[in-house]
């Protein structure tokens, strides 16, 4: 299985590629925030033609970006 690292910069845990950041931090971003970036990577999943899985991946990083940033200022717990 392949991990990365959160993104959280003070945090150290490796985290599986299928998941955006470790579990401690992911609870801390706000609720709606964590459905759009759910909802956005199963639009990834189900996109049928190149186009539409290029404009859902564009959303889909979007989505991602705001929940770091949602916590990254919170986020000093490793």
């Amino acid at each position: 299985m392949s991990t990365h690292k959160c993104p959280i910069s003070s945090c150290t845990w490796q985290v599986p590629d299928d998941r955006l950041m470790c579990l401690k931090h992911w609870e801390m971003v706000p609720t709606f925030k964590r459905r759009q970036v759910t909802v956005e990577r199963d639009a990834v999943r189900k996109a049928g033609t190149a186009q539409t899985r290029q404009a859902a991946q564009l959303r889909y990083v979007k989505a991602q970006r705001a929940a770091i940033d949602s916590i990254s200022h919170l986020a000093v717990l490793p």
